[in-house]
């Protein structure tokens, strides 16, 4: 244990200076620097899985060619996702042509992940009237425009990188993180399929899976033409987005929080869902197809559907995982907490139901990682006030002393903000699809690698058999 810590530790500082020269470098020649590094990347972790780690001193940057490039079926160690997952996001960010010189770019911030022109208030994915936080470009050069660049673009994959063929998320297991903020499904009650959505990445599990699945129930085991099954997407998704809102109880339950004007207008939505929509909308369809409810994302991590990955998305041989629910009803104690880490170790995924509402209220999120401070997780929802403590007044994103409805005030500064962008006409280019996904911001992504401390975790209290971890879910490899 102590040489894996050490060296992965090594590898990780490496990676971080990687990472401060492939900040420095410009256009294309940025893209094939961070794809060569994540070619090694995915050589490393092939050793590393067998207990040789890398030769620090030794190692080089592999040429790179997507023709010549082979899935080797690695999974990057939970130490490294989160340096790694900071490559990725340059790799799914489309290069700039460079500005006129007149116009100067602010000096970016050494963390900031380079943002690309999507994230302009004007046009793009995430364009909307209100203010948002800076995430300046790198400087860029202007691409020159070859048949093998064109060629790149239109064999690249909705989800995955912008420059290649490959999905490096789903490859590498390294989750994309993922707001719950900009679903077009429920904002408020979607972190379980956001989870999911991240669990399913880590083990090897692309959007392009459960496209495949959607189809295959579509289809129902029957022939369709390339015209019909655009027509039962359409007329299914089209009858999913009215059954959320039909099914909502109050405003935030309904489709999108019925921002935009988007309820009533599902039919214009459902012409381009397929396309657009973001991994954890298509889990949250998925589901609904498998029963007509919209609300059965709930069951998804429950003892109805936690006994094996979903069966028509799991891309692996049948019996590659396994899976364990283990019900907390104390602290989460040195044995729980060695399965947790054995789970990752041998790159499986980890999920864990937090309560989050002084004494009620359940929260799923992604465990990242874990070390002698706590766990490394991806909350779907934000980040947290690190003083909460379960059993006592207050709230997990809200602050001291403060409850579930001071969490909108003093600028959310836990929770991920929500950008609906019902301005722009162009549904394509909302905050609720695959591109805006890939291109979060600093207020849309607070839940991103954050630390639950071991203190927050033992210092809770147990009130009626609950503290602050209700259940963990173990996905583990066999």
């Amino acid at each position: 244990t102590m040489t894996r810590q050490k060296k992965l530790k090594e590898f990780e500082t490496w990676l971080e200076t990687k990472l401060t020269e492939a900040q420095k470098l410009n256009g294309e020649k940025q893209i094939e620097f961070v794809q060569r590094v994540l070619s090694l990347v995915e050589t490393e972790s092939v050793k590393i899985a067998n207990k040789k780690y890398p030769d620090i001193k030794n190692l080089k940057l592999p040429e790179f060619s997507e023709s010549a490039n082979t899935d080797q079926g690695a999974t990057v160690p939970h130490e490294l996702i989160k340096v790694v997952r900071k490559f990725i996001n340059i790799n799914e960010f489309k290069v700039e042509e460079e500005k006129p010189k007149d116009k100067k770019e602010p000096k970016k911030e050494p963390d900031q992940v380079i943002a690309e022109n999507a994230k302009s208030t004007k046009s793009g994915p995430n364009a909307s009237a209100e203010p948002k936080e800076s995430t300046t470009s790198a400087k860029t050069e202007k691409p020159v425009k070859t048949e093998e660049a064109e060629d790149k673009v239109n064999n690249t994959v909705v989800g995955g990188s912008r420059h290649s063929g490959i999905d490096w998320n789903s490859r590498l297991g390294v989750p994309q993180y993922r707001t719950q903020s900009d679903n077009l499904s429920i904002p408020e009650a979607t972190c379980n399929v956001t989870t999911m959505a991240m669990t399913l990445e880590r083990l090897g599990n692309s959007r392009s899976d459960v496209i495949a699945a959607i189809d295959a129930k579509l289809k129902d085991g029957k022939e369709k033409t390339d015209e019909e099954l655009k027509k039962l997407w359409e007329e299914k998704s089209e009858a999913y987005m009215k059954k959320i809102t039909s099914e909502a109880k109050a405003d935030y339950q309904k489709l999108r929080q019925n921002s935009g004007g988007l309820v009533g207008k599902e039919d214009k939505v459902a012409e381009k869902f397929k396309e657009i929509a973001q991994y954890e909308d298509l889990l949250d369809f998925y589901m609904y197809l498998k029963t007509e409810k919209a609300k059965d994302r709930e069951k998804i991590f429950s003892n109805t559907h936690n006994d094996s990955i979903p069966e028509e998305i799991n891309s692996s041989n049948e019996d590659e995982y396994s899976t364990e629910r283990i019900d907390i009803s104390e602290k989460l104690n040195a044995e729980n907490r060695k399965k947790i880490k054995q789970t990752l170790d041998n790159g499986g995924s980890v999920v864990v139901s937090i309560n989050h509402k002084g004494t009620k209220g359940s929260h799923i999120i992604s465990v990242q990682s874990i070390n002698e401070k706590g766990l490394i997780v991806d909350d779907p929802y934000g980040g947290h006030y690190e003083e909460y403590r379960y059993g006592e007044e207050g709230d997990l994103f809200a602050g001291k002393n403060k409850g579930p409805s001071d969490r909108k005030k003093n600028g959310e500064p836990y929770r991920n903000t929500k950008h609906f962008n019902s301005n722009v006409k162009d549904y394509t280019k909302r905050d609720f699809t695959v591109e805006a996904g890939q291109n979060l911001i600093a207020d849309e992504s607070k839940g991103n690698s954050v630390l639950l401390k071991w203190e927050m975790i033992n210092e809770s209290k147990i009130l009626k058999n609950k503290s602050l971890i209700n259940y963990v879910v173990l996905y583990g490899k066999n």
